[in-house]
């Protein structure tokens, strides 16, 4: 079982503090008492880089997310994230939204604007996270965004 979904995690979020968090594994992922809360805790780090670090594109919100000087699934030795790579998948699963263009997630008062998009953009990226052609469940994102 991947890290993500032992984790209730999907999208692999790092940190303490999350609601919903029970624990923290030894590679820094949170683990959550339910994966809604894993996906919560994307959507509320996403609005952080939206709002605070103004990642307005895939290829910017990518490229922290899983940075370079990581690597995969963030274990000593294994190979370095390749952001380009990942980029590149979510803007295909997205139906070929440009890595480069800027995507509407967000209105200036921090409400969600399309949410359509950003639903794209969670279930690719957790597509990327969890591997295998895992999807999503729509109730998980549903209920995520309740949770927000």
């Amino acid at each position: 079982m991947s890290t993500g979904l032992r984790n209730n995690n999907p999208l692999n979020v790092k940190g303490r503090g999350w609601k919903g968090q029970t624990a923290q594994d030894s590679r820094g992922h949170a683990v959550f008492a339910d994966p809604a809360y894993g996906v919560r805790a994307a959507i509320v780090l996403l609005r952080t880089y939206w709002f605070t670090h103004r990642l307005r594109t895939i290829a910017a919100i990518l490229s922290r997310w899983a940075p370079a000087s990581d690597t995969v699934g963030s274990l000593p030795g294994a190979q370095a994230n390749s952001p380009r790579e990942y980029s590149l998948f979510v803007s295909r699963r997205m139906g070929g939204f440009p890595a480069t263009k800027s995507l509407s997630l967000f209105k200036p008062d921090r409400r969600l604007d399309d949410v359509n998009q950003l639903k794209g953009l969670v279930e690719a990226m957790t597509t990327y996270e969890i591997g295998g052609g895992f999807d999503l469940p729509d109730h998980w994102f549903e209920r995520a965004l309740y949770l927000v």
